[in-house]
C-alpha cells in the first residue's frame, strides 16, 4: 500500500512538475496562430488529433475579430455529442448551451476550409466552461484529427465569441463535440 501511495505521489508530481514548465515557457501564445494569418491551404495535413501543448492548462485566448471569414463550404456540421461534468445529462440542461452553439455552424463551415483535405469527414471537440450567468466561455482542450493548427484556431475563436445563454445549473463545465461532413 506504501509503494502505491508513493508512485501515485510520484506521477501527480511529474505532472504538476510538466504544467508548470508548460505554463513558463517563452512562447506566450502557446496555441496555434489565429485562423486567417496564412493562407488556407497553409494549415497542417497530418492525421494526428491536434491539441495545442498548454490547451488543458491555460483558457485561450480569443481574436478580436467579430466573426469567422472566409468561404462557406458545402459541409453538413452537426452536434456529435456533449456531455456536462457532474450532470445532469438530460435534455433540459443541454438545450440553453445547444441553441447558444447552433447559430454559430456558418462560422464552423468557414473553419472546415482551413483543414486542407478536400472531403474529409470528421470531428471537432472541446472543454468549455461557461459562467453562470452566461456570456462568453472558458474554452480549453480542442482536439481533431481534422485540419492542424489553423483549423483547431479558428475553431477555438469561433466557440470563446459565442455569446452562451444562462445554464440550468449555475457554473457549467461540458464537453462539446461537433461533427463535418462533406456533402
Amino acid at each position: 500500500m506504501l509503494r502505491l501511495n508513493r508512485l501515485v505521489a510520484g506521477a501527480v508530481a511529474w505532472w504538476l512538475m510538466v504544467g508548470f514548465l508548460a505554463g513558463c515557457s517563452k512562447t506566450r501564445n502557446p496555441v496555434p496562430a489565429a485562423a486567417g494569418s496564412g493562407p488556407p491551404g497553409a494549415a497542417s495535413q497530418s492525421a494526428s488529433v491536434v491539441t495545442p501543448p498548454s490547451a488543458s492548462a491555460l483558457p485561450v485566448a480569443m481574436s478580436s475579430s467579430a466573426s469567422v471569414s472566409g468561404p462557406l463550404l458545402h459541409v453538413r456540421v452537426t452536434n456529435n455529442g456533449m456531455h456536462i461534468g457532474g450532470g445532469p445529462n438530460d435534455s433540459a440542461t443541454k438545450a440553453p448551451i445547444r441553441a447558444s452553439v447552433e447559430p454559430h455552424f456558418d462560422d464552423f463551415r468557414r473553419c472546415y476550409a482551413l483543414v486542407g483535405e478536400a472531403k474529409r469527414t470528421g470531428d471537432f471537440g472541446l472543454d468549455l466552461r461557461i459562467p453562470r450567468g452566461g456570456g462568453r466561455a472558458e474554452v480549453r482542450t480542442p482536439r481533431t484529427a481534422l485540419g492542424g493548427p489553423d483549423f483547431a484556431r479558428c475553431m477555438v475563436d469561433a466557440f470563446a465569441r459565442i455569446d452562451f445563454r444562462k445554464p440550468v445549473g449555475g457554473d457549467t463545465v461540458v464537453s462539446y463535440s461537433l461533427r463535418f461532413v462533406p456533402e
